[in-house]
């Protein structure tokens, strides 16, 4: 009956041998049903279930619907960068010293035309398949095709002879189990090689669920594709400078103070070359030029030298060489609609001889920096023993000693629009003139950012560029001077502010906080402030997006004042947030993290979830690397300042979670024992050892609170008098107290690296589930 309707149809049944054979029975449980004449139908046996496998192969016309799944490739094997070393060996560089000392372009493209001839030699473009799944990995491997063959064998001969059926059962377990190892080894080492773990544990968690990448998903050309990248870039070019045009012309000067001592750029050696080199990450990721960090390591020991004459000739004559002014931007998806460029933030990818000039240039300028003061305090960005900690302390700080003198604290969380592409060359060498940058090394920096170039390119290797621009204004995001010279151009706005307004800058990242005496006085203030910002960010052509600005009114719990609702500012209503995000901290209206838990939480789960998926795919070493990776990483990150909140039990409660998922465990078992056991710091264990590195890191934050009796009985630190219990819970009087509670002689130790291992040491002994856990370990170790 079923074949007669199928005739009607003009449809054919295509298996007509079983599928699905047992000792009992031979069935053909499944078919395929077409009215395609020329397709060849065959059943095979892959041994991944107790069913055949059924293959349908037709020829598709592809003429209209051209798509290749292979793309070039270099190869890095150990032979071929032998070869490469033993060519870059025998160069002899001495047609670089016959160049004129200002001829620095001529010199480099001598020095990097050797380089890349014997680069082209040693690697050449190979073509390979795009989609190098796991699963053809898997069955290349020479073992499994062994069993595959013997499987093959046996499940033939079982047909005939029932007694091979258990030899044939016996065997696919042993292939089963072989696969499977395979696939642990195999992304165990993606994951072990990766520089972003968690980019790839999710790559082969989507990979496992079939799920499509966040990755593929970031930009999708429509139309044609080299039209969309011409259009991107032409978006980044023109996006700030349009955007300037819509402020009002200001001819005011710097409000700098002038320093009058002058930078000098000290001659740079081989080996700081080599030590700089050294540092750089060992990726095969490249610039413009197509040669990557690892090849650049491999041989720097015989290109060093060339390499500094040209650097010190760049440095004296204040010239930076033209080639590596160009960049390839990728854009990189934040939120919105995927065709819209402005949904994407422009990263700029530099060659690695890019950067090399650049580290030398830039320890040059911080060193100089650093010794004439030249950052203020405010500062926290891109700069030594700063960082985002420091300045959520500080800000922390500024509100609670507000709310300790009963003083009313407001805080503005200013969003700059495209702040590093606003940046006006120009008076950024006025700045850079101000602070003692003059003369050749003035030329050279005008020359780093004078007629640079930048082209997008989207997809892979062999994806879509555009057309190249010259750019007018900006630094270059995802360089190493760009940051510098940015903190450089913001550096005087602390100055314009009036006394009662605290800032607090890390990067474009910037936040006031404004103390009154009452309500009205504070909203006037906070008006007042953002005036002035405003104005100054008018004069240096920055521009604040006043719609994604957030306002927070501070208070404690027993405070009986009542907020406003909102704060009016350029005729835009503001309303009162109870919560904003500050360097990836959520801070509340009342400083008890409790949004910021929240968002944490939901983070941690989806670790877990991944590693729920990969426990089946990986050993338990592989799983304890995405922990490290994935999950102590959000779960370390801002501790000291969340650490002490009432709400610590919830992450703690999915961090044991995470660690019964890796081990197995079931879901009642105690972790208890488990810590110590494997060397893992608990949640508190974790805040107690981020608090006392804060605190040996940053003595200088201190200084306030050390107690100048050096008797043996007195603590080292004296806390400040205080009425708010919210003051205790604050990152600085927490690292005062636990410091005070530690043993003699590890409060004794000067050096970093010691403390620090002594102190992880100690906690994995003590194993704390709550910080009167480690006070009373304490007490028994005096």
């Amino acid at each position: 009956m079923l074949k007669s309707i199928l005739d009607t149809h003009n449809v054919v049944i295509r298996i007509c041998e079983p599928t699905r054979i047992t000792s009992h029975s031979s069935t053909c449980n499944d078919n395929i049903f077409t009215n395609i004449s020329e397709g060849v139908t065959t059943v095979s046996q892959p041994h991944l279930s107790d069913h055949a496998a059924q293959t349908f192969r037709l020829s598709v016309n592809m003429d209209n619907h051209t798509y290749t799944r292979m793309q070039n490739i270099r190869i890095y094997s150990e032979n071929a960068l032998m070869k490469f070393e033993s060519i870059i060996m025998k160069i002899n560089w001495d047609e670089i010293y016959s160049y004129k000392t200002c001829q620095i372009n001529e010199m480099w493209e001598y020095f990097f035309q050797q380089i890349k001839q014997a680069f082209e030699e040693c690697f050449p473009f190979t073509e390979a398949s795009k989609n190098r799944s796991t699963k053809n990995t898997v069955m290349n491997d020479p073992n499994i095709k062994l069993l595959k063959n013997q499987l093959d064998i046996y499940y033939l001969i079982s047909r005939y002879n029932a007694n091979t059926v258990e030899m044939y059962k016996k065997l696919k377990r042993q292939y089963d189990l072989t696969i499977s190892k395979t696939k642990q080894a195999y992304y165990a080492e993606k994951i072990n090689k990766s520089d972003n773990k968690s980019k790839s544990t999710w790559h082969i968690v989507n990979t496992l669920l079939n799920k499509s990448s966040a990755q593929s998903k970031m930009l999708v050309p429509s139309g044609d594709p080299e039209e969309t990248a011409d259009r991107f870039n032409n978006y980044f070019i023109n996006a700030a400078p349009d955007l300037c045009k819509m402020l009002p012309v200001s001819n005011e000067g710097v409000n700098m103070q002038y320093l009058e001592n002058s930078f000098y750029v000290f001659e740079v050696t081989t080996t700081e070359i080599e030590n700089v080199v050294k540092h750089l990450k060992n990726t095969t990721t490249c610039g413009h030029d197509g040669i990557p960090n690892k090849i650049i390591k491999r041989s720097i020991k015989y290109i060093a030298e060339p390499l500094r004459y040209i650097i010190n000739m760049s440095f004296i004559e204040g010239i930076f060489p033209d080639k590596l002014k160009i960049a390839i931007i990728k854009p990189i998806y934040k939120k919105g609609p995927i065709d819209e460029p402005d949904s994407y933030r422009p990263i700029s990818i530099l060659s690695s001889f890019s950067k090399i000039f650049e580290k030398l240039l830039a320890n040059r300028l911080l060193s100089f920096f650093k010794k004439f003061q030249v950052f203020n305090e405010n500062q926290h960005g891109f700069l030594p023993s700063r960082g985002t900690e420091t300045a959520i302390l500080e800000l922390t700080q500024s509100i609670l000693i507000a709310l300790e003198k009963g003083e009313i604290p407001i805080a503005l969380f200013l969003d700059l629009s495209k702040a590093f592409d606003c940046v006006e060359h120009e008076r950024l060498l006025t700045k850079l003139n101000y602070c003692g940058i003059r003369n050749k090394q003035l030329d050279l920096l005008k020359s780093y950012l004078k007629n640079r170039v930048q082209y997008v390119k989207i997809g892979t290797d062999d994806g879509y560029i555009s057309k190249y621009l010259n750019t007018s204004m900006g630094v270059p995001q995802g360089s190493i001077l760009g940051p510098l010279l940015f903190i450089l151009y913001i550096n005087d706005l602390p100055r314009v502010l009036p006394h009662n307004a605290n800032t607090t800058i890390y990067a474009d990242d910037t936040n006031i906080v404004i103390t009154a005496t009452n309500e009205a006085a504070a909203m006037q203030d906070c008006k007042h402030s953002f005036k002035v910002v405003k104005n100054w960010c008018n004069q240096n052509r920055l521009i604040i997006n006043v719609n994604k600005t957030d306002c927070i009114f501070f208070q404690t719990d027993r405070s009986v004042r009542r907020a406003p609702r909102s704060l009016t500012l350029e005729d835009i209503e503001l309303p009162m947030a109870s919560s904003a995000k500050f360097l990836g901290v959520y801070l509340d209206c009342k400083l008890k993290f409790k949004e910021h838990i929240d968002y944490l939480t939901r983070r941690l789960c989806s670790v877990v979830f991944s590693l729920n998926v990969m426990k089946h795919h990986v050993d338990i070493d592989t799983l304890m690397v995405i922990y490290f990776s994935n999950f102590q990483s959000l779960l370390s990150y801002g501790v000291i300042f969340w650490g002490s909140s009432s709400q610590w039990n919830r992450v703690f409660v999915i961090q044991k979670l995470a660690l019964r998922t890796i081990y197995r465990m079931k879901l009642r078992d105690s972790c208890r024992g488990l810590f110590r056991t494997k060397k893992i710091l608990t949640l508190n264990g974790l805040f107690i050892y981020k608090s006392l590195l804060f605190l040996h890191k940053h003595e200088k934050c201190y200084e306030n609170y050390k107690s100048g009796n050096k008797t043996r009985r007195m603590e080292p630190f004296l806390y400040p008098r205080h009425k708010l219990s919210l003051l205790e819970n604050s990152a600085m009087y927490m690292s005062m107290k636990l410091f005070n509670a530690l043993p003699r002689r590890f409060q004794m130790i000067p050096d970093f690296r010691k403390f620090k291992k002594l102190i992880f040491d100690l906690l994995i002994r003590c194993e704390p589930y709550n910080t009167t856990e480690f006070f009373e370990y304490c007490k028994r170790e005096m």
